[in-house]
């Protein structure tokens, strides 16, 4: 990315979260060119992959190559399923895969029950993490249905490609949290944060450390004597620094 700022929009409007995203097409499952082409050299059968969830986008700084998330399905039942994690990046022409990434549902973390796993999403802002690595990254958007209860969370994992081999070098990071509980109409205490990623000057093992500043919010309602919904809430901010070590950022 260029050093500078970019974050999410949740999708439930539960909290907001701006990011510098490059605006191309994100085109469903069976709207996928070549998609029978990659399953095939992945070995998979289109009944194996969670079809909703399947999504892929063209590469701006390079649109002869697409990337393409492919989501296996490892269980699925009534109200849970869980996945294997495909990452390709294909020839946008031809559908030949050039780079791959897998990773198994054991480690991915990629499953589904009371909290829904209900999109992913390609971020192809410009991560430049080194002089001559780029890289972009996977958002997963998680939310549950309860109103006593309300959860919502987004991660974002980051890879680039390095000699015909996808690389993470951040798994799983929380952009964006949602929270709380909700006694009546009025009562309430929520919390929710959001955050940015700033790519620094300075590096770490050959890579730009990463500044991440959160915004959190807690939002506390209670009923007046009068009857009034009374609302207080409070903003504080933080800092953390990602540093490359260990082959991630952590």
């Amino acid at each position: 990315m260029i050093k500078g700022a970019h974050s999410f929009k949740s999708i439930l409007k539960l909290l907001t979260v701006f990011i510098v995203f490059f605006c191309s097409t994100i085109v469903a499952s069976q709207e996928i060119p070549y998609l029978e082409t990659i399953l095939s050299q992945l070995d998979l059968d289109l009944s194996e992959c969670k079809t909703d969830l399947v999504v892929a986008k063209v590469q701006p700084d390079n649109p002869e190559k697409t990337i393409v998330v492919i989501p296996e399905i490892v269980q699925e039942k009534e109200d849970y399923f869980e996945l294997n994690s495909h990452i390709v990046i294909i020839e946008t022409d031809t559908g030949k895969i050039k780079s791959r990434f897998f990773e198994s549902s054991v480690t991915n973390e990629w499953y589904s029950d009371a909290v829904r796993l209900a999109e992913i999403k390609i971020d192809t802002a410009p991560y430049d993490i080194s002089d001559t690595r780029n890289a972009f990254g996977i958002r997963v958007y998680y939310y549950n249905n309860s109103h006593p209860n309300p959860y919502s969370h987004e991660t974002i994992s980051l890879y680039f490609d390095e000699n015909n081999t996808l690389k993470q070098v951040l798994k799983n990071f929380e952009m964006m949290y949602y929270g709380g509980e909700v006694d009546s109409e009025c009562e309430a205490d929520l919390s929710g944060v959001e955050k940015v990623l700033i790519l620094k000057d300075t590096k770490t093992s050959g890579f730009f450390d990463i500044l991440v500043k959160s915004t959190v919010k807690t939002t506390t309602r209670k009923e007046a004597a009068n009857g009034d919904c009374v609302e207080d809430e409070k903003i504080t901010n933080q800092d953390q620094v990602l540093k490359f070590k260990n082959g991630k950022y952590q």
